[in-house]
């Protein structure tokens, strides 16, 4: 479900996990067609038998989905942006959505460095933006402060602001 529910938002064009996997092993041994949706296995002994069997065939691939431990698994997300913004967004998104749905065992951990630069912008825009402010603010104080009038000191800052505007 969380896999279906993440290919249901805009940003995200494909999803490829384990799900994928047992879902064409279960339609290969059942014959089933291809269908939309994921049509899994019933039970936990399946679902052991068709790794048995995919890891006994050459299990190419296997250990870029699931460790060995069988303890952690990776859920590749194929986005439709290239923004490292809306990309650290839709990995928070994933976070959030796993923690309402998932079991509480279970945690969504986000990685990649395009996921870690996008939230590393976002900290450095906003601290530019508070430094800019307080630019801003201690020069228009330290105007008003040398020429001893606040109408004065005011009209001080639009030189020093005209670089800004152009941008």
């Amino acid at each position: 479900r969380f896999q279906q529910e993440l290919l249901s938002r805009p940003e995200v064009d494909g999803v490829v996990s384990l799900v994928n996997l047992q879902d064409v092993l279960h339609r290969t041994m059942r014959g089933l067609e291809p269908a939309e949706g994921f049509v899994l296995p019933s039970s936990r002994e399946l679902i052991a038998q068709y790794m048995l069997l995919f890891e006994v065939s050459g299990g190419e691939g296997l250990s870029s989905m699931i460790d060995e431990s069988r303890k952690l698994m990776r859920l590749s997300v194929r986005l439709n942006t290239d923004g490292l913004r809306t990309l650290a967004a839709v990995g928070d998104g994933a976070v959030d959505l796993g923690s309402q749905i998932l079991p509480a065992h279970v945690t969504v951990k986000p990685t990649g460095i395009a996921y870690l630069f996008g939230d590393w912008i976002t900290f450095v825009l906003d601290g530019q933006r508070r430094g800019l402010g307080f630019a801003v603010f201690s020069t228009a104080l330290m105007m008003i402060l040398c020429l001893r009038s606040l109408r004065v000191g005011s009209l001080s800052m639009i030189p020093n602001l005209l670089p800004l505007a152009v941008l």
